[in-house]
Formats: C-alpha cells, structure tokens, sequence
C-alpha cells in the first residue's frame, strides 16, 4: 500500500538520484543537451533502476497489470504493421513517439511504489517547474541584460537544447517562450492541492506557494490560450480545495490577481483577432484534411505514420497535428478508435466507482490537452498520466482503510 506521508524508510540513496534523472527525463525539452543525448541516457540508466525492482515486485505480486501494458503494446504494435507499407520508417517513429510516454510513466509508477512515499513525485514535479521557471527566468533576464532579441536568445537555446522555442515580441521588451513541457506548469495548482489533500507534508509550506507563482510565470509567458485557462482552472480548483487556510488562499489570490493585472498588456495583445485568426486558421485547415486522409481507409485505418501530404505541419514529424485527438481517426480508422475510447470509458468507470476524484479531474483535464495541441504523445507529459494513477492508487488506499 503506497504511504502518502513523507515516509523514506523503505529508499535507498540511488531514489534521490532517481529523482533527479526523472528531472531530467521530464524537464527537458528534447532528448539532447549541449549535442549529448541526456534524456536518453538518464532514462536509460534509471529504466535499468527500476527494472531490478520490478522483477522483485512481479516474483512477489504476480502479473498485476502487465496485461493492460502488453495489450497496449499489441494494439500500437499492431497499427504500426499497417503503416509500414505505406508510411514506411514513420510508422516506426510514430510507435516509437506513442509508446515512449507509456514507459516513461510506467517506470515513474514503480518507482513511486517501491519508495512507498509521494514525497518522491512531490519533489520531481516541484523540480521540473522550478527547472522550467528557471530556464524562461534566465533567457528573460539574459535578453534583458545584454540586449539581445528574441531571434538571438532562440539561438542560443537551441545550441543547448538542439531546437529552438515558439516565439514571438511582447510588450515592454519582453517575447514569447513557448515549448511543449509548459503544460505541466498549467498543471501545478491542481498537482499541488491533490499531494496536499494526501498530507505529504503535514502543513503546506512556503515551497507551495512558491511553486504555484513559479507555474504562473511559466504559464504567462507560453503566451498559450490553452494553458492560460487550464491554469485557471486548476487554480480555481486549488483554492476550492481549502477551506481551512482561507485566509493564506485568499492571500495567494490577490497576490496571483496584482501579478495578473500588471500582465494585462500582455493578455491585450494574446486576444488580438488577428493573431487568434492565424493561429485559428491553421486548425481550421486541419480537420478537413484529416477527414480526407480518414476517407481513404474509414474502418481499418491507414496506420500509424499516416499523414496528409497536403498539408504537413511539421517537416520532422508530418503525422504530427494540432487536432492530435481527431488525427487518431486516419491511423486507427472507426474499429482503432472504437477499442481506444472503449479503453478509456473502463479507465474512467474504474476511476468514477474508485471515486478518485483528483484523477477524474487531472485526467479529464489531460485528455482535453489533445484537442487542439500535440500534447499527448510527447515523453514530458508522462509525469501527468502517473498523476492520474497514483491519485487513484491512493484514493483506493484511503477508501480501504476506511473500510477497515
């Protein structure tokens, strides 16, 4: 049974260090660093980790739910088979894109498990804000203080990390960073109230707080309409998760509301119509070309790799789209997406008559992320889905010792 409370008896000293392979795993924007493959090198190192301890785990525990990974393996396994012949080496690499986040979050799950202790995701979610909090801080102030532009400042961030941000010019010298990982920054109200629902530390603390006006940051300058009301409503849900220290909430919240208004400039200029109808046309585009391409192979599917030659959004990964969840359609055809959303309403069942309430919610929130970005199959979101299941995991905890 996971313990909730800060309990580390039952860690070694390689779980720190695990925590911050995690990290890395999680924080970073790409897989290289300065033209060395980190990420993949730490997931590597802490794969190796957990397998040790996953082989313990299953000599004691039986299967446990080494059926559903499997299952997920065949059935993604499966499609790419279908794409080969058409789509050639992309459908290896698409596989490759949908099932890396799966594993990552696998891996997090067991290793949270062994340690027996949240206090482990606690610190790997605070670090991988605070790592994102600090990269925006310093490409910011750095622009700021030698007077570079945004063009120069993206290329001195993609010598580091092999590619660049989205970026734009804003109000009063400032410009857009935006890349992939900011979505797990909307996400830290919401993570925040479920660790303090389960007591990891018996009073919240200053880091807290911290983290939540280090997720604002992050969030304002991704200049993103998506994140910017997903933290709002996971800030929402936040501040309705304590009625006990409503004074500190509401505290947060004129601070969070004083930071807000000194940024209306910069809202202003996200909500102009003509930036919102470039950024909106492209998407518009999108659905029926994908309809099109759906049209080709309407039951079976087209496979994993399947793209619309006449209009790729991205050279490296054409499969790629904004309107991620209604590309699905094309690859997995109506008997793809029929298993896919059967799979989904038994997750949710189980979630509902769990009543894991912060894993509905999380869930739900995550799922949505696909609508209109790319967000679901990137390797950084992994960190979210062991949120879902770790939320669960303690729900089902709590609820047994209610029983008892």
């Amino acid at each position: 049974m996971l313990n909730v409370n800060d309990d580390r008896s039952s860690s070694g000293s390689f779980d720190y260090v695990t925590t911050v392979l995690f990290a890395l795993i999680i924080g970073l924007p790409t897989g290289y660093l300065m033209g060395y493959p980190i990420k993949h090198a730490a997931l590597l190192v802490s794969g190796a980790y957990i397998a040790t301890i996953w082989l313990r785990r299953w000599q004691r525990d039986g299967l446990g739910g080494i059926v559903f990974w499997l299952g997920l393996f065949l059935f993604l396994f499966s499609y790419m088979a279908l794409g080969l012949s058409q789509w050639g080496p992309l459908a290896v690499r698409e596989f490759g894109m949908m099932l890396t986040p799966a594993v990552v979050s696998l891996l997090l799950v067991l290793w949270i498990q062994s340690t027996n202790s949240l206090w482990f995701f606690r610190a790997l979610f605070f670090s991988v804000v605070a790592i994102l909090a600090g990269v925006k801080f310093l490409l910011l102030a750095g622009s700021l203080i030698f007077d570079l532009s945004f063009v120069q400042i993206n290329g001195l961030y993609a010598r580091v990390f092999g590619t660049g941000f989205v970026s734009m010019s804003l109000p009063h010298g400032l410009y857009r960073i935006y890349v992939q990982t900011d979505i797990i920054a909307g996400f830290a109200p919401a993570i925040v109230a479920w660790l303090q629902s389960q007591k990891v530390e018996p009073r919240p603390g200053k880091i807290e707080y911290l983290i939540i006006f280090l997720s604002f940051f992050v969030s304002l300058f991704s200049f993103s309409r998506y994140i910017w009301l997903l933290f709002l409503i996971c800030f929402l849900a936040w501040m309705l998760s304590f009625r006990k220290q409503a004074w500190q909430v509401l505290l947060a919240t004129l601070l969070l509301a004083a930071a807000a208004l000194l940024s209306y400039q910069l809202a202003e200029k996200r909500f102009e119509p003509e930036l919102n109808v470039a950024s909106d046309s492209i998407r518009l585009q999108q659905a029926p070309a994908l309809l099109d391409t759906w049209l080709d192979a309407p039951f079976l599917g087209n496979g994993l790799g399947a793209y619309n030659p006449d209009l790729v959004r991205s050279h490296n990964e054409p499969y790629s789209y904004e309107l991620q969840l209604l590309s699905l359609l094309p690859k997995f055809g109506v008997i793809g997406v029929t298993i896919i959303l059967a799979g989904l309403l038994a997750v949710g069942y189980v979630l509902v008559q769990g009543k894991a309430r912060w894993a509905i919610f999380i869930g739900a929130l995550t799922l949505s992320a696909g609508i209109f970005n790319p967000y679901l199959f990137n390797s950084n979101i992994a960190i979210l889905y062991a949120a879902i299941y770790l939320a669960f995991l303690t729900s089902r905890n709590q609820k047994a010792k209610a029983i008892e």
